[in-house]
Parts: C-alpha cells; sequence; structure tokens
C-alpha cells in the first residue's frame, strides 16, 4: 500500500526528500518532557479518551521526571495530567517545542511529521485511514508505533466524520502502553478497559433523597431520584436551592410542580395517573413517561392517548446490556463515571457500588466505563 507522498511524487514527476525545517526558540523551563497534540478539525480523528490516557501516563512519566506538554491552536482549556499547554506561539516555535522534546504523541497530523524529520520517538494515532498511508515517513521504524482500529474486517470510511468514531475503538491503555514502551519505563500496574459506555463522560449528579443532608451545588445537572426514595421534604428543600431535574414513579402535588425550578419529569411506572400527567403538561414541564410493563403498556398508551409513552423493560435491557460487555469478573471489576451518585452523604459512580447487584451493572452500563486493574 502506497504512503500518500509517494503518490504526490509520482503524480507531480519529483523525488522525495527530507524536508529542511527552520525552527525559532521558544522558552521551555522542563528538562524532559513529550509533546501532545490532540486538535483534530475534523470529528472522526477525535479520539474520547485522552483523559484515561493522560491519568494513566501520569505516575510513571512523573516518577522518572518526564513532563508533558500539549500543543496546538485549537485549545481551550488545559487537560487534566497535563504540566504544560502551549497555544499562542508560531509553527516555527512549535517545531522548536517538538525538536527538543523525547517524544511526540498525538492524532496524525502536522506535529507527527515534523516529529519524523527530527527523528523523533511517535505514537501516532488513526481512526479514518490506514496508518500506511499517511504514517511518519522519514522515521526509523523501531521509533514509531502507529496505532489505528482493527481494520481486517471493516475497512476504514477515509471520511471526516464517522458514526460511531473507530477512533474510539483504541484502548486507551494501547496507547499509554505504547508511549511508555518507547521511552524504555516499566509500568508494574496494569489496566485493562472492557467497556465505554456512551454516557460515561457526561457530567450529571444523581440524589437519592434519603439519610444526611445533601449540599446542593449551583451549576450542577442534578436529578432527584424520587423513584428510589420518596421524599417530598427533601423535594422541598431542593426546589428551594437549584433547577433540577426528577425521577419518580409516583405523582407530586401540584404545589410542587414549579416550572421555573423542574426542567424535566421522568415518570417511570407500570400504570399512570392521569391526572398528574395533565397537572405537568398544564404547568409546561418537560414530561417524559416510561412504561416497565409489557403487558400494561398497550392499556397505559390508550388511556394517556395524548401523550408519548415509552417501553422501560428492565430485564431486556439487562439481557442487551450482558450481550455488550460478555464476562464479567465482578470481583476485580472497577466502574467510572462522570455521573456522580448521592446516597447518604456518600458520592458513588454508580448503582452497582451501593447495591452490588450484578442487575444493577448492566441498568447502569451505558454510564460506565468498565475496567480491571491489576500488578505484576
Amino acid at each position: 500500500m502506497s504512503h500518500l507522498i509517494e503518490e504526490y511524487a509520482k503524480c507531480c514527476g519529483v523525488d522525495i526528500d527530507k524536508p529542511i525545517i527552520k525552527e525559532h526558540f521558544y522558552p521551555v523551563v522542563f528538562d524532559k518532557f513529550i509533546t501532545l497534540h490532540l486538535d483534530a478539525k475534523d470529528q472522526a480523528r477525535s479520539y474520547s479518551h485522552w483523559g484515561i490516557v493522560l491519568q494513566l501516563l501520569n505516575k510513571p512519566l512523573s516518577e522518572n521526571g518526564i513532563k508533558i506538554i500539549q500543543i496546538g491552536s485549537e485549545i481551550k482549556e488545559k487537560m487534566a495530567f497535563v504540566d504544560k499547554v502551549i497555544n499562542d506561539c508560531s509553527y516555527k516555535n512549535s517545531f522548536y517545542i517538538i525538536k527538543k522534546s523525547l517524544l511526540h504523541l498525538g492524532i496524525n497530523s502536522l506535529p507527527v511529521h515534523i516529529a519524523s524529520v527530527y527523528n523523533k520517538k511517535i505514537v501516532n494515532i488513526f481512526g479514518n485511514l490506514y496508518p500506511e498511508c499517511a504514517g511518519p515517513y522519514w522515521s526509523d521504524k523501531k521509533d514509531v508505533i502507529n496505532i489505528a482500529p482493527d481494520f481486517s474486517k471493516t475497512k476504514p470510511t477515509f471520511s471526516l466524520e464517522e458514526n460511531p468514531k473507530r477512533i474510539d475503538e483504541i484502548k486507551p491503555e494501547t496507547i499509554a502502553n505504547a508511549v511508555l514502551n518507547l521511552l524504555n519505563i516499566k509500568n508494574p500496574q496494569k489496566f485493562d478497559s472492557i467497556y465505554f459506555g456512551h454516557s460515561y463522560k457526561l457530567n450529571n449528579v444523581e440524589v437519592i433523597p434519603s439519610g444526611e443532608s445533601i449540599n446542593v451545588t449551583q451549576g450542577s445537572n442534578i436529578n432527584l431520584r424520587m423513584d428510589k426514595c420518596y421524599s417530598l421534604e427533601v423535594l422541598g428543600k431542593f426546589l428551594s436551592q437549584a433547577k433540577i431535574e426528577i425521577t419518580t414513579d409516583q405523582p407530586i402535588p401540584p404545589n410542587l410542580l414549579i416550572k421555573n425550578k423542574i426542567k424535566c419529569i421522568n415518570y417511570i411506572s407500570d400504570s399512570f395517573n392521569t391526572d398528574f400527567i395533565d397537572e405537568v403538561s398544564k404547568k409546561g414541564i418537560r414530561l417524559i413517561i416510561m412504561c416497565t410493563d409489557k403487558e400494561k403498556i398497550n392499556e397505559q398508551r390508550l388511556k394517556n392517548f395524548d401523550h408519548k409513552i415509552h417501553p422501560y423493560y428492565k430485564s431486556d435491557i439487562i439481557e442487551k446490556n450482558k450481550k455488550k460487555i460478555g464476562d464479567v469478573d465482578f470481583k476485580r471489576l472497577n466502574v467510572f463515571s462522570r455521573r456522580k451518585i448521592i446516597f447518604e452523604g456518600k458520592q458513588y459512580d454508580s448503582y452497582f457500588q451501593i447495591s452490588e447487584e450484578k442487575e444493577d451493572l448492566f441498568l447502569d452500563l451505558d454510564w460506565l466505563m468498565c475496567y480491571y486493574i491489576f500488578h505484576e
């Protein structure tokens, strides 16, 4: 398979030679560092799990005195575990920074090829095309690790947008291990990601209104889980402090249905109170209705003809998600989610951590990243 540069050279009738690069000095205070470039101008190259990659690299790099400098012009915020962001320099300045680095890590883009000219160690991430077509051309093979999804069965799309993104099939530990291998750094801790739920990166707070009093953080996306514990007293306190979402399996009194305090009501039950539905609609509050009983859903749809009723069958969700994740070693399993669950004054990442019931893991799966950690 030909490299793009070879095809360009053939079409133009010219020979390929190594570029001559003129870099400009830029003051970098670190003696040892790697460069990180994540800016993707197209959606198909935008990797979703960089935060986990950097977290895995943080300890082994720090123990070896190696810093991380994030470069690029599109940077809006500093990534966690990055030591410095440089987004205000010229191309020639960035070339100088790459030249001084120990290794370059990032998506397939200009900085990768600059690093190749400087014979730097490179970890290069692909999603929508073959590495053989556009990988670092001037590097020694021993200095480069190109990482791409498994294209043996499904070929790359060569598209600027993908749904789902193939690049996200790459496990974050694969990227982190590639960096450490090229830097000859041993890491006794082994990380094995087994599933990424599509909502695990969404920030959300779910509160079960029981136990100790709860401090509400202004600006948090709060879902009060009245279906887990029905407490009108706690609901009243929350409505006085913040705008919230409510999930309930029982009607809420009309005096607590305050439009400018309630974003949405998720009404989950096997049968529904028509008066409550009408009251919520009259107040102009967004209402999502979900039926948990296959035998009753048609009857409830007929009874509440003017409202859309969605199916929500726990047994079906559990069976579907079991197939997604496969066999699980529950004794070794760890989970992570940006959604936080507050229960009796403590914070959890999942309902599975609270109940330790396997069914709760499968019901929660879309909100979770599941992984194992072990030591050699």
